[in-house]
C-alpha cells in the first residue's frame, strides 16, 4: 500500500479492531487483560523491579543458569549475526538476561528491555513475553 491517508486508515481500523474481525484472538486477549490491568496505553517503558546486584543474586539462584550457557552456545551467536538480541525472564516476566547484538541491545535500552524490568501484561501491556506468561502461566 503506497497512499499513505489509505494505510494509515488501515491502522486505524486494525487497533480499533474493525478490519477482518480485528486482530488475532491471542492479541485482542491480550488487549482485553492489558486494559483490565488499566495499563495506560501510552506507557512505554516498564518498571524496573530490581537493581543490577539484586539481577546477579536472581541469577545465580534460578533453575535456567544451568543451561544459560548451552543457550548462549546455540542462541546468541545466532542472534549476533541476525541482528536479535535473546531474552530470558523469570516465570513473574523479570527480565534476568539480555544478550545478542549490541545494536539491537542499544536499541533495546531505548525501551527499558533490560535486565531487572518487569514485562507482565499487568505492568507493561500487551508484549510478547507478558502474553506468553498470561497464556502459559
Amino acid at each position: 500500500m503506497t497512499d499513505p491517508a489509505a494505510y494509515a486508515e488501515l491502522v486505524s481500523q486494525l487497533r480499533n479492531g474493525v478490519h477482518g474481525g480485528g486482530p488475532r484472538a491471542l492479541v485482542d486477549a491480550s488487549w482485553q487483560r492489558s486494559l483490565a490491568a488499566r495499563i495506560d496505553p501510552d506507557l512505554t517503558e516498564p518498571p524496573v523491579v530490581y537493581d543490577r546486584g539484586e539481577v546477579v543474586d536472581m541469577r545465580a539462584e534460578h533453575p535456567l543458569a544451568a543451561v544459560m550457557p548451552a543457550l548462549r552456545a546455540m542462541l546468541v551467536t545466532v542472534a549476533d549475526e541476525a541482528e536479535h538480541v535473546m531474552i530470558v525472564t523469570d516465570a513473574d516476566g523479570h527480565l534476568l538476561w539480555r544478550e545478542g547484538s549490541a545494536k539491537v541491545c542499544v536499541r533495546a535500552d531505548k525501551v527499558n528491555l533490560t535486565e531487572g524490568t518487569r514485562w507482565t501484561e499487568d505492568a507493561i501491556g500487551t508484549n510478547a513475553m507478558g502474553t506468553a506468561i498470561a497464556v502459559n502461566g
